[in-house]
């Protein structure tokens, strides 16, 4: 490709050295150089190809559809090398060469997405799981399959990651369709619905708290990204049992505080009670003697 310099005039197609293909083709390419520039069917052109001598040039783009993704050069010092035939079969060729071009460098960025997708899947501190739901006859979600799981989902569940996918929830987890919560029922409203879901809930069967989200990435699937938080959720039982009992001491203390202002207005009316009868029991009869104490108190518990 380096040894043909200059850009061809593809806009003059009459030309007998294009093909409708828009492959240029020479067999004797010396004359080239005896062209003014105004007839030269190239745009500054270089000429190392004549200068190595080489009479027979052929330059076949490559395409994909109708972009050009390559090119096709064929040098030979020999001249009348080419045929229009040749020509129009090595663009055939081109034609193949372009479509498993572009369909490997397909391939390459789709291998390079891929294993980002699964560094960032395999190194997630989140378990992640793909499922596929399982539905009995009337369509009642009655199971699901894992397809595919993290390591994170390891460490969250203790269950071996490498014996998952293509299992039954039902057989990696026994007994799990009798949990106090509806997990299957659950997640298959989300893959049936595509309905996305958050939530927090305690696994009966592996004694975890997670926090879950719940998406349908297709048809008939679900994924979830959960977190275990069970540490979290017992120390918020502590914390709420500490202020339960906080509660309790302070309503009893307040109940022990009350009782004890109860005991010492009734010594103050007590005493005011003997101090008036000691000044004015000369003063007064009989009745008027127990007044202080009978009336007194009849008076003060109406206020308590």
């Amino acid at each position: 490709m380096h040894l043909w310099s200059g850009h061809l005039r593809q806009d003059q197609p009459g030309q007998s050295i294009f093909t409708p293909g828009g492959s240029f083709w020479i067999n004797d390419s010396a004359p080239l150089l005896d062209l003014p520039p105004e007839a030269d069917p190239r745009y500054h052109p270089r000429n190392r190809c004549i200068h190595y001598n080489y009479a027979s040039v052929a330059l076949v783009p490559i395409r994909d559809k109708e972009r050009i993704v390559g090119l096709i050069q064929l040098n030979d010092r020999r001249k009348g090398c080419f045929t229009r035939n040749s020509i129009e079969a090595l663009e055939g060729i081109a034609a193949h060469i372009g479509s498993a071009l572009m369909r490997k460098q397909a391939e390459a960025a789709l291998r390079e997405s891929e294993g980002k997708y699964r560094s960032l899947f395999e190194n997630m501190i989140n378990g992640f799981a793909l499922h596929e739901i399982v539905v009995d006859e009337s369509g009642r979600p009655v199971d699901y399959i894992f397809r595919e799981v993290n390591s994170g989902f390891e460490k969250l569940t203790g269950l071996k990651a490498e014996g998952i996918p293509n299992k039954r929830v039902t057989q990696a987890v026994p007994g799990i369709e009798k949990d106090p919560f509806d997990w299957i029922g659950t997640y298959g409203k989300v893959a049936l619905t595509g309905r996305q879901i958050r939530f927090e809930q305690f696994s009966a069967r592996l004694g975890v708290w997670y926090s879950v989200v719940a998406y349908r990435p297709m048809r008939n699937f679900f994924a979830t990204v959960f977190e275990d938080i069970t540490e979290r959720k017992q120390g918020e039982a502590t914390l709420k049992k500490l202020n339960e009992d906080l509660e309790f001491r302070v309503a009893e203390r307040t109940r022990e505080l009350a009782g004890f202002i109860e005991k010492l207005q009734l010594r103050a009316i007590d005493g005011f009670s003997r101090l008036f009868i000691e000044k004015y029991q000369d003063l007064v009869d009989e009745k008027g003697v127990d007044y202080p104490y009978n009336g007194t108190y009849e008076h003060a518990f109406r206020m308590l």
